[in-house]
This record gives structure tokens, sequence and C-alpha cells, in this order.
């Protein structure tokens, strides 16, 4: 171990050129190794890209690359060397010059380097991966790898820990063992080997690696017990199985089975072999596999079978019953069905049916005999007859009548019995009866008769009376409704009454004229006699109607105001559609008079029905005319814009002369709200003829944005706390300022770093809330410590700072005081920070900071928690447990 402990003592006192160590871990039980390291020599390989240039010591047209020596030479270059990549190369891979024979496991990790990066603008990440070639030329990437980040600080060199973990792997004999190192970004990288000739016995860059001896190991053997029958369908179940040596057991499986861990799942009926295995360590040879057969018999299903066609009619031919699935455990199909004990059956009767239940996976299940599925009837045939009655109509004759019935035509020979006229063997009175029969087939063995065939109606007709009708009400006026006759018997053989009377053809007739009239005598014994139809009974005659109009007084009207249809607007007073003619016409502009006549003539369209009318008003003139005035709602302003002709500019529709007056007046500013109101008066220049008129707007001020001054502070020293010196902004309106970071605090060194200022107004009701950032840069050294400073805020209020929540790092907690502030002790790294707010807030994850050249300040905002109800599945990552 003295050899390798040795290489840890670094000289930190170098300060050309970038570094790179790997130092390998060595396991417990090694009792020598043998270190290497890397020094230039001439063979390199570059993975990608193209090398474009290789330092200048003494030797630019040869170069210089990357060898391995065992021994602590110091011979070499003089002065710094290193390799220049091309601005596109993505990765570089170097390799020992000599053959790495011996096969060794390699672990270990980098703990110091040094790197150089040309980069003014960019972020760039440097990938450390070990590697070997084997002799064909073909890379291999071991498992472990490490990263650096390059801020964008420019050209300058910088120190960076570095770590490369989690290596393991074995380098086959005659294989050279590398590195690789890539990047991102399109910046050019510089990797450097310090002054060869003051390394001496502390170098400052290196690579070690140690080999492994081999060791020797002991036997084990597996004690596995004898697996029980299964049923295919049984639970899966655990097996179990030790090794001498202690170690754990695994299984795997062949056959009709799977095995996940220790747990067994049947797949199929059939055989299953599980095995149980154990591969050894660094202390124990792999033990002999032990394997564990058993059988697995098929599953016995249930099913339930029905007929699905019965019954079925007689047809003289063999049948059988077809055989559905009412019901199976698993999916089947149906054979060797029996009706009855035979595969047909030809006569009428009932048979009862069996039939066999076949699964689908016959590989896993049993076949199920002679399930029961019922009976199977055929039924006797039902043959078809069209019966009529022969003897209709016929005269009532006061005596019983009855139908006689035939057979038109049948399916089989057969007879007529049972006659049924109205439902009676006869019938005496006049009327339509309804007629029924039986129909009895010759074969009555095969076929069964037919009862209640209908054969049509058997009728008796009714004797005709004589009658004489007239119009009783005519004439009558047009009244736009339809009218119709009255009619009355003048003489008639029976007595009776009138209906179906029609003017003209119609039941009514609306418009005038003369409509010959119509009726039905209906005699009062309808049982023996028929109704008279369109008997004629005179005429029917309607005269013309005449219009009635409505019309008031028109209301008094200015002077200049032409005749409209506001004055002229004269009706019918039942709607009547027509014309109207007026005297003066719509447009005559009258002379100012009081009880000036206006007529109006109504001609209506309808002159068929209609006689004309006319009528007449009496309308005052007077002599003045109200301005109309237009303005609209002026566009929003901002708090301290004084009103002017921009919003205070109504104007008269019709340009009379005169002026306005407005309230409030031009120049007033408006302190801010919404919807104010803006008033106007117009006072006409000719008073005698126009009268005044105003009018409102309303207008919206909306709240103004302070302005806030604030230079960038001049630098600081690392170590000075912020004051008034440097916080101290400048507002447009009186108002308070709340800073982060606060007054007291004191920042890490580094350049551009954020000061933030958050302004609230006094006067909230027309200034709004604003805000401003500056940069100041902190001189001095860097602290072996360092800190991450900042604050948490809310979203809504934005930037409202939250007491109380607890920022974790790591095992390590900060609560945030009531500025929000939380604070933390590092030291140069990568840190995850995350956030407990248990109330109506939340964060969206862990926040990545990573704290470098300067203290970094770590400001969050915790937003609302959304509202509503989340639905979904929970499910658990390992689901061989569900």
């Amino acid at each position: 171990m003295n050899k390798l402990n040795n290489i840890y003592n670094l000289d930190n006192g170098i300060k050309t050129g970038i570094v790179l160590i790997l130092a390998l871990i060595l396991l417990s039980n090694v009792a020598s190794a043998t270190v290497y390291r890397w020094v230039p020599s001439d063979n390199i390989n570059v993975a990608t890209g193209i090398i474009t240039n290789w330092g200048n010591c003494g030797d630019t047209a040869s170069g210089y690359a990357i060898t391995l020596l065992t021994t602590a030479s110091t011979s070499g270059c003089t002065s710094d060397t290193y390799h220049e990549s091309g601005a596109q190369d993505p990765a570089v891979d170097m390799f020992f010059n000599t053959a790495y024979t011996v096969n060794t496991n390699v672990q270990g990790n980098w703990y110091y380097g040094r790197l150089k990066d040309t980069s003014r603008f960019s972020i760039d990440v440097y990938t450390f991966r070990l590697i070997y070639a084997n002799p064909d030329g073909t890379v291999v990437i071991l498992p472990g790898n490490g990263s650096v980040t390059i801020p964008n600080a420019g050209n300058v060199d910088a120190n960076y820990n570095i770590s490369l973990t989690d290596i393991s792997g074995t380098v086959p004999a005659g294989a050279k063992l590398g590195l690789r190192i890539s990047k991102t970004g399109n910046s050019v990288m510089k990797i450097y080997f310090g002054d060869l000739a003051s390394i001496g016995n502390n170098p400052s860059g290196y690579f070690s690696v140690t080999e492994t001896p081999s060791v020797s190991k002991s036997d084990q053997i597996i004690t596995f017990g004898t697996l029980n029958t299964k049923t295919y369908g049984d639970a899966d179940f655990l097996v179990s199985a030790t090794a001498s040596s202690g170690l754990a057991v695994s299984f795997s499986a062949s056959g009709t089975c799977t095995v996940t861990g220790s747990n067994v799942h049947i797949s199929g009926a059939g055989s299953c072999t599980i095995t149980a295995n154990q591969s050894g360590n660094a202390t124990y040879n792999p033990a002999s596999d032990v394997p564990q057969s058993f059988t697995i018999n098929k599953a016995t299903p249930t099913a339930t079978l029905s007929v699905s066609n019965s019954p079925v009619p007689y047809t003289g031919a063999g049948q059988s019953a077809t055989i559905g699935i009412s019901v199976s455990s698993v999916p089947g199909s149906v054979s060797n069905i029996l009706t009855g004990g035979a595969a047909t059956q030809t006569t009428v009767g009932t048979y009862a049916v069996t039939a066999d239940f076949v699964p689908t996976d016959t590989t896993n299940y049993n076949s199920l005999t002679g399930l029961s599925a019922g009976n199977f009837v055929i039924n006797k045939a039902t043959p078809t007859a069209t019966l009529s009655v022969s003897n209709s109509p016929v005269t009532y004759n006061g005596a019983g009548q009855s139908a006689t019935v035939v057979i038109s035509v049948s399916s089989v020979p057969g007879s007529v019995s049972n006659i049924l006229t109205g439902g009676a063997a006869t019938q005496t009175t006049v009327g339509t009866y309804a007629v029924t029969a039986d129909f009895v087939p010759t074969d009555t063995t095969n076929y069964n008769s037919l009862t209640g065939l209908s054969a049509g109606n058997f009728v008796i007709n009714k004797a005709t009376p004589t009658a004489t009708l007239s119009v009783s009400n005519s004439p009558v006026s047009y009244n736009g409704a339809g009218q119709s006759a009255i009619v009355g018997i003048s003489a008639s053989s029976v007595p009776g009454s009138v209906i179906n009377i029609l003017n003209g053809g119609a039941a009514t007739q609306t418009n005038v004229g003369t409509y010959a009239v119509t009726a039905d005598f209906v005699p009062t014994d309808t049982t023996n006699y028929n109704s008279l139809t369109g008997l004629s009974a005179g005429n029917f005659v309607i005269n013309k109607a005449t219009p009635l109009i409505t019309w008031d007084n028109p209301a008094d009207i200015t002077y200049g105001t032409a005749l409209s249809g506001t004055q002229l607007n004269a009706v019918e007073a039942s709607s009547i559609a027509g014309t109207f003619v007026y005297t003066p016409a719509s447009g005559t502009v009258l002379i100012v008079g009081a009880g000036q006549t206006l007529s109006v003539v109504f001609t209506p369209t309808d002159t068929t029905n209609y006689n004309s009318a006319s009528k007449d008003v009496i309308i005052n003139v007077n002599n003045k005319i109200t301005p109309v005035i237009t303005w609209s709602n002026p566009a929003d302003i901002t708090y301290g814009t004084a009103l002017s002709g921009t919003q205070l500019n109504a104007l008269e529709a019709s340009s009379i002369p005169g002026t306005f007056a407005y309230t409030p007046a031009s120049g007033t500013v408006l302190s801010a709200g919404a919807t104010q109101t803006l008033h106007v008066d117009f006072t006409p220049t000719d008073t005698v003829n126009y009268n005044s008129a105003s009018a409102d707007v309303t207008i919206n001020v909306l709240q103004a944005t302070p302005i806030i001054t604030w230079a960038n502070p001049a630098d600081i020293t690392s170590g000075t706390a912020l004051s008034a010196t440097q916080l101290n902004a400048l507002a447009s309106v009186p108002g308070g300022f709340v800073y982060t970071p606060a007054a007291g605090f004191v920042l890490g060194a580094g350049a551009g770093q954020t000061l933030h200022v958050d302004f609230t107004p006094t006067d909230s009701t027309n200034y709004t809330i604003a805000s401003a950032d500056v940069t100041i840069n902190v001189t001095g050294t860097l602290p072996e410590i360092r800190y991450i400073n900042g604050t948490v805020t809310s979203s809504s209020p934005l930037h409202e700072a939250l007491a109380g929540v607890t920022v974790t790092k790591g095992s390590d907690t900060a609560v945030t005081d009531s500025n929000g502030f939380y604070s933390f002790t590092v030291v140069v790294g990568t840190y995850d920070l995350t956030f407990d707010k248990n109330d109506i807030r939340y964060n969206t994850g862990s926040k990545n900071v990573i704290v470098d050249e300067a203290v970094e300040n770590g400001d969050f905002e915790l937003q609302l928690k959304p509202v509503g109800i989340i639905t979904g599945t929970v499910r658990h990552t390992d689901v061989t447990t569900w």
C-alpha cells in the first residue's frame, strides 16, 4: 500500500498545465500491486476529429502523445505537454503504449485533474470513461464514468475535482488499457501534462492501475427437494433450495412453467423442470445445477348445453337437434349429438338429447361426454286455406238470413264447418256481418284443423226515402270570416234531419257572391232507410262590407320636421289590406300653426269584398328644434394625463352653431378608476329655433407605473456586507423598497451577481407595484467553504416572501425566515434542493444548483396548488407481487 499512498501526495503548487489523475481502490485481499502512470511518448489514437497541434516541446513535427512507464522516470519533455483538439473533436482516446497482458479486475477513482477550455461564451461538460483496445483494434468501454462542467469563464486555467466511480471489468490479455475524454460544445479543449523535469517522485499527473492476484476458491453443493404433481390452473407456488456456501440460490425453468425469483407459475399441462443454480463468487466456485421435475395434469372444465332449434314441424323427413353452449368455464365446441338415442327422428314426438363438450384447448383441458341438452320436439303440420262468402249482398226482407261459405283454395283436401254470420247462425236486420268458419283437413293424423277463419262479409241493404230542402238565412254581409247557409226541410216521405250543408261546394264561403247550396237528408230510421246526399236547397248571398279607419291626432311637431310615418300612421281597424293616400303627402313640411288638417283615403286591395273609406285628423306645428350630440367613450388614459380635446371632442350631428361646456373641464387630472363620467352641455347660437342639449360618456383611467432609478453599484471586496451604499434605488413617487438579498447580507466572490428590489408605492390607488435589477462584482479570493443563499417567494402575489418553508439539501435542512431567506454552507459541487410547503402551495420538483467560483443565489418561486380531483390507477412497480 505504500507505493499507492505515495501518489496521493499531490503538488498543490503546480500552476501550469491540467493534470488528470486516476487512483484505483485496491481490494482488501490484494497482497501487492504494480502502479503505472502517464508520460509523453509518440503514440496516440484519436477516436474522431483531427489533431491540430501537440504543443511545442522542441519537436512540433513528430508531435507527442501518451504512453505508459513502470518507473518514475523524469526524462522527456522539459516544458508543459498538452493536446489541443479541433473545434469539432467530440472525443480523444489515449492508450498505454505497452500491451496490458495480465487479466486484471479494474476498480478505482479519479481524484484530481486540471483542464483548460478556450470557450468564452458556452458551458462545456467533459466526460471520462475507462477503455481498452483489443489487438484487432476494437475499443471496449468499461462500466463507470465521471464528468466535470467547465463554465463560460473564458480562456482561464482552473482546478477541478473529478471522480470516476463504479469501475469494474476484466482487461483481456494482449489488450491496451486507455482513457476516453469527450465533451459537449464547439470550443477547443487542451489536455495538459506537467513539466516532467520537475516531477521527480511527486508527479503532478498520472494514471494508476493495480493487478489483482489470483485467489483459490472452494467448492459448494445445492440441496433441492422433490416437487409434487400439479393440475393446470393451480395457483403459483414457492420453491426453496440451499447452497452449502450459504450463498443465495437462483432458479430457472423449462417445460410448461416459468419461475420469477422463487415463485413458480404453471403455464400449461405437461411437465415442468425447475433447476437450482449458484454461480459462485470470489471465494466459491459455481455449484452443479440441481433439477427437479414434476407432472402437470389436465384440468376438467364445466359446461351447460341446450337445444336451440326445438320445436320443429313435421316434414316427413328425418330431423335432428341443434345444440348450443349456454355457459362454459373455457371455450369449446359440441360433438356427437344424439336425438332420442339416434342421429335423427322422423315422426311427431318429444326426444331426449345428449352431446359431448370438446374444449378448444385440448392440451390443458379434458372433454365432457354424454351431457344432457334437453328435449327435441316434432309437432304436427298446419295446413293453409282461404274461404269466401258466395251469396252476398241480399235485400232486407224481415226474416233471418245466413251466409253460404265455400273453399277458394287450400294446401290439402278438407271441408267447411261451423259457419257463423256476425257471430250467429242467421241475421235479420240490415247490416254488414263478418263471416267465420272452420277448415277440417281430410288427414287429421298429420295436420291440424283451422278454426275461425275469416270468409268475408254478408250484407243486408237499406231502403231509399224522398225529401225537398230550402235556404232560410240569405242574404248576409261580408265579415272576412267564413259564413254558411241554414237549410230547412220543406217536405219528406219519412221523418229526418239535414246534415253536410255545402255553400258553392264548401262548408263556408268568405267572399262576396251568390253560392248554390246543397245538403244531405238523414232519415230518423237509419236502420231501414238510406240517407239522401247532395240535394239542392237554393242560393246563399254575401254582400260587400265597409272598412273602419282608426287614426289619432298626431303629437305636436317642430317646425322644419317633414311629415312621415310618425304622423301619417292611419290603420284599418280589422287589418284589411289596402293603400292609404294622405293629403298633404309624406315629406311635406307644414308651416307653423295649430289645428292643421291631415286627410286620408283608404282603398282596399280586395275591392270585391270591401268599399273604400276616408278620415281626417288635426296636428300642431311648433317652432323649436333640439340638437343631437355625438360623442363616443374616449380611449383609456394613464393616471397623470390631463383631460384635453382628445377626450373632450363632442360634436352636434347637424353642425348647428353653438358652444360646448364640459364637466370636468379641460386640464383636469382624474384619479385612477374605471367608467368615470364626462358630461357636456351644448347651447345653440340660435336659441329662438333650437333647444339646448347635453350628453354623457365614460372613461377608464389606468394606474401609472413608478420609475425606479438604480445604477449598478461599484465593485466591493469579498466579505463586505450589503448596505445603503449598494441598496440605494430611487423611485419617482413615495413608497417602500424591499431588497433581495437584504441589507447586511454578505455575498461571495464573483462577477455579475444580481441585486433585486421590489417597490410598493404609498399611493396604491394611482400607481402599480414595480421592480428592478442591477449587477455587482465582488472581488477577492474564493473561500474553501462556499454558500448557497436564496429566497423562496410565492407565484401569487408575485415575489411575496414565504416564511417557514423547509428547504432540504441531502440530509441538511434550513427553514426560511420572515423574508423567505435560507442558507447552506457547502463546498464546490452540484446540489439538489427540494422544498416542503404543506398548505396551498407546492414546488415543481427538485432544483439543481451548481456551486463553482461564486456564492450561489438559489432563488425559487412556489406555485399555487392546482384545484381539482386527480383520478387514475395506482400500481406497484414490481407487478409480480400483485
